[in-house]
């Protein structure tokens, strides 16, 4: 569940999506506290849109004290107004629900007629199995965060990041609790930009974005709110993770094209620079994991034509071998002792920036083959960014010993 702030006036948005895009038992939740003229108890109201047996219907839910207290009243304004209410009961839980109607304008009149708030209302918002996207997002927040990734000196980190987002896209395995994630977290200054693939519920997988945020974070969101009247991230489309510490949380579907890649690089890029102090000459730092390829996932060497048979036979051995390793390198112990079976990190960095360099010619020699080799090309270039960004990890995880 993401908990977003959104004015009242953004309820014909929210029911809009959730008919649209909603499930099965997907519902957003509109919070918001009383008027002190009005009398019951303080605590905060909520006013709930869900999907039930594929129909939208508004519901009471009889939970909070508030709520239970308004029960009859309500009942009594909505009839009023010509809907028919039905007392339901779902785990246990006790609601009143209208399917009829319109559903939109009778929560609007509930939130202004009933209890007096005004449509330029700051309310909370709480969504679940649905993608919510704010009408503020895109062209103000996105642009912004964007322009900040543009800065003279970030080009080298968009690439890089735009390159690992490539090479989660798509790849986790897990539905439930079964199968592996893909993600890649990008770290700077002690906050973290994360980023997994997801599977939906739908069989299609998406980017889910979480953005640490705490004292210092949330003191240069104000300061940006100053100076450029924005706040920035529920601008950028996020919303707070109901569950987890405050992090920044929205989900995106995954982009179709390079450019697509590049545009969402430069947007972390950005929210690196406005809210971690990336300086254009930092370097940030990678943490990721892509789930291994099965065997019947792995290109067939025999598919291949005959003359590049050998050739990329010997070169996918001395990639995986190296990439071993790597493997057995960073999963070592401090202390442990190197040996030949885990190898000795200059010589691994070695070997590895050593099949780096002959990367540019395995590559162009897909390229020039025809589309038939597509998926070739599209593992070797996988391959290339997750040994480029792993020989970067061994590098930083052993640094004292490589160059001193």
């Amino acid at each position: 569940m993401l908990d977003y702030s959104i004015p009242l006036s953004e309820t014909a948005n929210v029911v809009g999506q959730l008919k649209a895009t909603g499930r099965s038992s997907a519902f957003a939740v509109l919070m918001f506290a009383p008027p002190q003229s009005h009398p019951g108890p303080a605590e905060t109201i909520n006013l709930q849109y869900s999907i039930e047996d594929e129909s939208v219907g508004l519901d009471w839910v009889l939970m909070g004290q508030r709520n239970i207290a308004d029960k009859d009243e309500l009942t009594a304004f909505i009839q009023e107004r010509g809907y028919k209410v039905k007392e339901r009961e779902l785990n246990e839980v006790s609601f009143l629900r209208v399917e009829d109607g319109d559903l939109t304008a009778l929560g609007l009149s509930i939130a202004t007629e009933f209890y007096r708030q005004a449509m330029d209302t700051s309310v909370g918002l709480l969504v679940d199995k649905f993608v919510y996207q704010t009408s503020q997002e895109s062209q103000d927040g996105m642009e912004f965060s964007r322009n900040a990734g543009r800065r003279v000196g970030h080009e080298t980190e968009v690439s890089r990041v735009a390159a690992m987002l490539r090479l989660i896209a798509g790849k986790a395995t897990r539905v439930g609790d079964d199968g592996f994630p893909a993600h890649s977290g990008f770290l700077c200054n002690g906050n973290y930009f994360w980023i997994s693939d997801e599977i939906a519920d739908d069989g299609t997988h998406q980017f889910r974005l979480a953005v640490s945020s705490n004292p210092s974070i949330r003191e240069v969101e104000r300061q940006l709110r100053e100076t450029h009247g924005i706040e920035l991230m529920s601008a950028c489309g996020y919303g707070r993770s109901y569950y987890d510490d405050g992090d920044y949380v929205r989900l995106i579907q995954l982009p179709v094209d390079s450019a697509g890649f590049n545009a969402l690089a430069e947007h972390v890029v950005g929210i690196l620079d406005l809210l971690f102090s990336l300086h254009p000459e930092d370097s940030i730092v990678f943490d990721f994991f892509v789930p291994p390829m099965t065997f019947a996932e792995l290109p067939k060497v025999s598919n291949l034509p005959n003359w590049f048979q050998t050739d990329y036979a010997e070169f996918k051995a001395r990639y995986y071998q190296a990439m071993q390793y790597y493997n057995k390198l960073m999963a070592r112990e401090p202390g442990d002792p190197f040996d030949a079976t885990t190898g000795y990190p200059i010589q691994v960095c070695e070997e590895m920036q050593a099949i780096l360099d002959l990367y540019p010619s395995f590559l162009k020699t897909f390229e020039t083959l025809d589309g038939t080799y597509a998926y070739f090309l599209k593992v070797a270039k996988d391959e290339h960014i997750l040994m480029t960004e792993s020989l970067y990890l061994l590098r930083r995880c052993y640094c004292a010993m490589l160059f001193h």
